[in-house]
């Protein structure tokens, strides 16, 4: 993507229509897991996952969107409402926006503060902005990163049992 001359986009479309030929929709799943700046309108020359969504986006079962590593998304409000200038319009609900689907924008952040550079949310604190975005009609769901460094059922629960509270 940040070569910005459209060759990443076109293999990744060129990509998915023959995964998706080979794996027929309802019968196999396919997902990507972009960074969220790649969906930053205008950014990229050549589209980037705009690009990728416009052209192949109904074969994609949805985006298990990487909100961490960019010195981003680090409270409720860049991560759900409205992102920095830096990556403009690369929100959760900025996606969406943008014309992603809301149940294919899977939330994707560090399992642990050890899992990823920067972008570690507390359980309860992640568990507040995924309220906040529920609220909004997101309905994607969230992914963790670097299951091998941690318990996942701990850290699932965790955030669950955070959810749980806010209801």
């Amino acid at each position: 993507m940040d070569k910005g001359d459209g060759s990443a986009e076109e293999w990744l479309i060129t990509f998915t229509r023959q995964l998706r030929g080979n794996l027929p929709q309802g019968e196999f799943i396919v997902t990507h897991a972009p960074l969220a700046p790649w969906f930053t309108p205008e950014k990229y020359g050549g589209g980037a996952y705009n690009k990728v969504h416009a052209e192949v986006g109904d074969s994609i079962d949805w985006y298990n969107i990487q909100f961490y590593n960019q010195m981003e998304y680090t409270d409720c409000a860049g991560l759900i409402h409205t992102s920095s200038s830096v990556f403009p319009k690369t929100s959760v609900l900025e996606i969406v926006a943008g014309g992603v689907p809301a149940e294919k924008v899977v939330l994707g952040k560090p399992a642990t503060g050890a899992d990823a550079n920067n972008g570690f949310i507390e359980p309860a604190t992640l568990a507040t902005c995924v309220a906040e975005a529920v609220a909004e009609k997101w309905n994607g769901g969230v992914m963790v990163w670097q299951v091998s460094t941690t318990n996942l059922l701990s850290v699932m629960s965790d955030v669950a049992q955070s959810i749980a509270t806010l209801e």
